[in-house]
């Protein structure tokens, strides 16, 4: 780790740190605090990142640039990165870089480029001078060459593939647009481009997605499919008109990603158990939870369990996000879902995926195909499984219908996982993190079999009580202890997420 490299460098160097304790430096990270407070010379900087980053100190000019490495990225990219990919040789992209331990930023090019990084130093000056040149070179510092937009939107799409983002974000404001990935349900900024360049890109974007670009104050949807190298995405895409312009949201769906399995959900074997035995027979199925939680890919595992059986399975999304062989999938696109569900009634189905029950009419549907033998999966929007009950109350359901149309009601978080290389507590400098702490999600969650127990507990006035005490122990945040407590996850990502402990 850094801490340790630190030590032993200014041991080997015979620098002199007096009483300063490293291990309380917090503030910044380690090295440049001990350059910026002179106990390293900028020298002395540069040559431990020379032993201990493998930074070459070969000095690069303007002439040594390869054009045809240079303009494989868009020139947005490599302004905003402040990183120069000057060449290539083999498996190995030369990357002239002022600092090497910012790492995201290396990531990036080594997953565009899919080769290996050599670093060689450069002072910050010397490289906004030669990205400068870059532009002029190019005659095209405002991107408006056609074809680089498309090179834009080519990285874009591929480094949110390679980072597994299941988003990306482009904010516009007055002077610039500001461009943000979605990586385990969090927002992280990659770059900023200027407005002309957002403009060309966004009119590509309609033009892929069938979508009217003639029309900026109305808010469109669409999709296409993006196809390059060894990967296949399906993008949606969402405009919508803001006081500074378009706003635009690509969803990014991997349509190469194959179906999880349910035993790899993150379940643990008692709520595997409660599952399985509701998955047959009549009934509902709910999952719920905050967009992002994951509640589509349970669905689909629902799916993928079924269909081993001889049943006649149908679903209605909003939209389709995976195709699923051997079920019939119907997109809720011109029809409503109480339109769709009286019709699907006419093809015999055995089981039924909803995306969402959002109103009264479809929640009445469901409870009635669920008392005549039909399974059914959807999800709701509540803060936990018990709220279920009262969310259908609401929307007028009676409660004797409820108890008699629920079988199981599952609701669940996505958390990040620590970094199993720095743990978390030491994610300066980490490779493996990017110095966020964090790879990956891990779910937790509760699972309600509504058994006969809970069925009369919830006929009585104070059922709420009666089912957290019944069921002591199987809710959110018993499960966030006991994966805090095994270093499965971590208290501040509790927090974020919003489970009360």
């Amino acid at each position: 780790m850094l801490l340790n490299d630190v030590k032993e460098y200014c041991l080997s160097e015979n620098i002199k740190l007096g009483t300063l304790d490293l291990k309380r430096i917090t503030s910044r990270r380690l090295d440049l605090y001990l350059k910026e407070e002179k106990y390293w010379s900028n020298e002395q900087l540069v040559k431990f990142w020379e032993k201990y980053a493998g930074v070459h100190q070969e000095r690069i000019n303007f002439f040594d640039f390869n054009k045809k490495t240079i303009s494989a990225v868009s020139w947005d990219l490599i302004n905003h990165l402040q990183i120069i990919p000057f060449d290539e040789n083999g498996k190995v992209v030369k990357l002239l870089v002022s600092d090497p331990y910012k790492m995201t930023p290396i990531t990036i090019l080594e997953q565009l480029y899919e080769k290996r990084s050599e670093l060689y130093f450069a002072s910050k000056e010397e490289i906004t001078e030669l990205i400068n040149l870059i532009a002029i070179d190019s005659n095209d510092k405002k991107q408006k060459d056609y074809d680089k937009v498309v090179k834009l939107l080519d990285s874009l799409i591929k480094t949110a593939n390679n980072y597994h983002a299941s988003d990306i974000h482009f904010k516009i404001n007055k002077r610039n647009v500001d461009v943000s990935f979605r990586i385990d349900g969090v927002l992280k900024e990659l770059l900023s481009i200027d407005l002309n360049s957002y403009h060309q890109l966004l009119t590509k974007i309609k033009l892929l997605a069938s979508l009217d670009i003639t029309i900026s104050m109305q808010p469109q949807d669409g999709h296409f499919v993006y196809q390059k190298h060894n990967y296949k995405s399906d993008i949606r895409v969402s405009t919508i008109p803001t006081i500074d312009g378009e706003r635009l949201v690509l969803r990014i769906f991997n349509i190469e990603r194959e179906i999880e399995q349910l035993e790899d959900l993150g379940f643990n074997d008692e709520q595997l158990s409660d599952i399985k035995k509701s998955l047959s027979g009549g009934g509902i199925i709910f999952v719920t939870g905050p967009t992002g939680s994951g509640k589509t890919t349970t669905l689909y595992a629902f799916i993928d369990y079924l269909k081993r059986s001889n049943l006649n399975i149908m679903s209605v999304e909003d939209p389709v996000e995976r195709r699923i062989d051997e079920i019939t999938q119907i997109p809720l696109q011109l029809l409503d879902y109480p339109t769709i569900l009286k019709s699907i009634m006419r093809q015999d189905p055995d089981v039924i995926m909803l995306g969402e029950i959002r109103d009264t009419e479809t929640a009445k549907l469901a409870v009635r195909l669920a008392q005549t033998g039909h399974l059914i999966l959807t999800t709701i929007h509540t803060p936990d499984s018990i709220s279920v009950i009262t969310r259908l109350e609401n929307m007028g359901i009676p409660k004797y219908l409820i108890v008699d149309a629920i079988k199981l009601v599952i609701s669940q978080r996505l958390l990040r996982k620590p970094c199993p290389v720095c743990h978390f507590e030491e994610r300066d400098s980490c490779l493996n993190c990017h110095s966020e702490g964090y790879v990956g999600r891990i779910m937790v969650s509760e699972v309600i079999r509504f058994d006969n127990a809970i069925k009369n507990d919830i006929m009585k006035p104070m059922y709420k009580q009666l089912i957290f005490e019944y069921k002591k122990g199987s809710f959110l945040k018993d499960q966030a202890l006991k994966m805090i407590q095994a270093k499965q996850i971590t208290l501040e990502e509790v927090n974020r997420s919003g489970i009360e402990l």
